[in-house]
């Protein structure tokens, strides 16, 4: 699949994906699907989460973004949705940050909270598919 080349546009993410959400509610929920979109977006992003957030690190910034930090953070910890590295206060949270190999096993690993939002991939591959080719045609 062929990506846009960074620098990554948070709020072009914000806009174009979750034009009806308050960016502060991405991150009440539909984080992972923020990361997701982000990651199949952008070139030279890795996937990240820590429990109860997820978020992607870019290996060109060296910072991490997530849907409310459209200037990325050098800290994951200083994400606000991180709770400051705490998260919820659950075992899984208390793991700390993950790094993700592929989409698949980021999709599976966030697969409960994609059901209880109605993803349906197919659809948001396609969206990301339809944004990609209306950008790169038109440069």
């Amino acid at each position: 699949m062929r990506r846009l080349n960074g620098p990554i546009d948070v709020e072009f993410i914000n806009r174009t994906f979750f034009p009806d959400v308050i960016v502060k509610d991405i991150n009440r929920g539909r984080c992972f699907l923020w990361a997701y979109i982000a990651y199949r977006l952008y070139k030279n992003l890795k996937l990240r989460d820590m429990g109860a957030h997820a978020f992607v690190y870019s290996k060109d910034t060296k910072k991490f973004y997530d849907s409310q930090k459209s200037q990325g953070e050098a800290d994951w910890k200083d994400l606000p949705a991180t709770n400051f590295g705490v998260g919820c206060g659950c075992s899984k949270c208390a793991l700390g940050k993950r790094k993700y190999k592929t989409a698949g096993k980021f999709r599976r690993s966030w697969k409960e909270m994609a059901k209880s939002f109605k993803v349906d991939w197919l659809k948001i591959n396609q969206q990301i598919q339809d944004v990609l080719c209306q950008n790169l045609n038109s440069k």
